[in-house]
């Protein structure tokens, strides 16, 4: 869970752009250009693949809760904050999808960490992405 979290961590403000896959692996899209053009220009996304899928449904401030993937992806999340709790990792998102009438909630991922991919599906470090994190934010440290 802390590999999760960690490189979750590092997408604040980044968004769900899509899933692939079963609860056996799930590849998760995270559009992140001002991170993903740190490695290259013209970079916009990042690839998490996780195993094991225990739980990954959201659940909204107004107390629904969406399991269906398609259904997760169209309410277009955008990461905020995260917390690791009883083992589940709780991701706070702003929802972008206008019909859904919330302004959002927390998406919660219980799995094993598998890989993580760049823009062009090359694997990439979970340290590379934190240093590329680290250079990006410290830019504002003046």
């Amino acid at each position: 869970m802390q590999e999760i979290s960690d490189i979750l961590a590092t997408f604040h403000d980044g968004g769900v752009e899509g899933i692939k896959g079963d609860f056996s692996e799930l590849e998760i899209q995270i559009g992140c250009a001002y991170l993903a053009e740190m490695e290259k220009p013209g970079y916009e996304n990042f690839y998490l693949t996780i195993v094991n899928v225990e739980r990954f449904e959201f659940h909204q401030w107004n107390g629904n809760v969406v399991t269906e993937l398609n259904a997760i992806i169209n309410l277009d999340l955008e990461i905020g904050y995260l917390k690791v709790e009883d083992g589940i990792v709780k991701i706070s998102c702003n929802v972008g999808a206008e019909n859904e009438g919330d302004s959002g909630g927390e998406l919660w991922i219980e799995a094993n960490y598998a890989k993580l991919n760049n823009h062009e599906q090359k694997l990439i470090a979970p340290e590379k992405l934190r240093d590329f994190s680290k250079t990006y934010w410290n830019k504002f440290q003046k």
